[in-house]
């Protein structure tokens, strides 16, 4: 599927965030933290439509586009509650447990789970698959290709360990502001790849209009946690920690 087609599907994913965030974790933020959501996701929407001539596309990556989102806003508040669990120093590891450790345990869980797909979907045990399996067309790839994969990878892990140590520090709502923002990067590595900057008035509205809630919802946030009491416990303890050690 085409990454403007991608990401227009995927831009739904902060609103599923807000929903379970509020479900699972009992997350309540204010007016204007649930606005800068909304205008975010209008933000994405906007860089995405512009590329999208129409929705046609076989069902099965449709699907998969359209049930990424909620499993990704599942993901980062299930993330948030296990992290915040982990990180308190009154539980039975007294907090020792790293955002390097968690991302380990979560990543061999998950590519476990992948592998195993992999294995039945692109194996015979279906009869779905279309062409060779990964594990043959693997073999005709150059060493280059190869190499750019491994690469490819250590960014993965970078994102991820970051991901896990924003679940511990804040809510599930501002990691999901965040990763709003990473529409455009994306949309601007598209462009640049496909060697075709198309700078028109709605994706650099869009932008715009992404970067604006996120420094609505970053400053309303701030407002809101000025007193280190009102904080969360990891994030109040290391702003307190940098006061005192500072001279």
């Amino acid at each position: 599927m085409p990454v403007p087609m991608h990401l227009l599907l995927q831009s739904t994913d902060l609103v599923w965030t807000v929903i379970f965030a509020r479900i699972l974790n009992k997350e309540r933020h204010s007016f204007l933290e649930y606005l800068a959501a909304v205008l975010s996701t209008i933000g994405s929407c906007m860089i995405s439509m512009r590329a999208v001539q129409s929705l046609e596309a076989p069902v099965l990556p449709l699907l998969v586009n359209l049930l990424t989102p909620p499993m990704l806003a599942l993901c980062v508040c299930t993330l948030r509650k296990g992290a915040a669990e982990l990180s308190r120093p009154d539980n039975r590891l007294e907090g020792g447990v790293t955002p390097i450790e968690f991302t380990s345990l979560k990543l061999a869980m998950s590519s476990a789970c992948a592998l195993l797909l992999s294995l039945c979907l692109e194996g015979d045990l279906f009869h779905i698959r279309q062409g060779a399996p990964w594990w043959v067309s693997i073999q005709h790839e150059p060493m280059q290709s190869l190499g750019l994969l491994m690469v490819g990878s250590m960014f993965v892990l970078i994102f991820q360990v970051n991901l896990t140590w924003l679940s511990s520090l804040t809510s599930a709502v501002t990691v999901g502001i965040m990763g709003g923002v990473k529409v455009i990067p994306q949309w601007a590595l598209n462009a640049a790849f496909s060697l075709h900057v198309d700078l028109v008035p709605l994706s650099l509205g869009g932008a715009a209009l992404i970067l604006l809630a996120s420094g609505m919802y970053a400053h309303v946030s701030v407002r809101k946690y000025e007193d280190p009491a009102d904080m969360p416990h990891q994030l109040s303890e290391g702003l307190l920690f940098v006061r005192e050690v500072t001279p």
